[in-house]
């Protein structure tokens, strides 16, 4: 697997570091996100490393909600009812990931899933109909993405994974254009590893791009 998200601490200041595909942009800082509205990028990457440092995942219960930028912690806090010690950084770390794509995507509304994955998951190679899509998996191998226009099934060379705790940013078939990026959750048979996964999506009032 190529390894193109190098694992990083977040840090201020960071400079944005293109990629030779010109496809996909990456930097260590949360600014690089917003360069998902350039023409041309299909993916981008807050490289970074996770804020939890553990989480026993056993009984976790799904989270699954509708909710605003301002709402998003009070909300996150009434479905997190176990007060597990790693809870608290969680609830922030998602509610400031959720307040940027609110932001950039410009939606009063997000969709907030936070999953234990310990199956098969989306392990098919696909684009998501939505505009765009944030992903970080917090505990456990991260997001798998091709580069554009690669064939299938892909080269080695062209398979990429996100890191653990790497924040990504991607282009979905409801953008206009042709940028929806290409990606799918590790295949079962990579890993036996269990993993807490972070999805974000835009909601609008009139919204009628099909969600997978």
């Amino acid at each position: 697997m190529n390894q193109v998200s190098t694992i990083v601490s977040a840090r201020p200041a960071a400079p944005v570091i293109p990629v030779a595909d010109g496809h996909m942009i990456a930097g260590s800082d949360a600014t690089v996100l917003q360069r998902i509205a350039d023409d041309g990028i299909s993916l981008a990457l807050w490289e970074r490393t996770s804020p939890l440092r553990h989480g026993p995942l056993a009984g976790f219960d799904d989270v699954r909600i509708v909710t605003t930028g301002a709402q998003v912690t009070a909300d996150l806090t009434a479905r997190l009812t176990n007060e597990e010690s790693w809870h608290a950084p969680l609830i922030a770390d998602v509610a400031m990931l959720a307040r940027h794509f609110a932001a950039i995507l410009r939606s009063a509304s997000i969709e907030i899933r936070l999953e234990r994955v310990t199956g098969r998951a989306c392990w098919k190679w696909h684009s998501d109909y939505v505009t765009a899509r944030l992903i970080c998996t917090y505990i456990g191998p991260g997001t798998q993405w091709l580069s554009r226009g690669c064939n299938h099934p892909p080269a080695a060379g062209d398979q990429h994974q996100l890191g653990t705790g790497t924040v990504g940013l991607f282009k979905g078939k409801g953008w206009a254009g042709d940028g929806a990026i290409v990606h799918r959750s590790p295949p079962p048979d990579a890993t036996d590893a269990e993993r807490l996964l972070l999805v974000i999506d835009p909601v609008a009032a009139d919204d009628r791009v099909r969600r997978l």
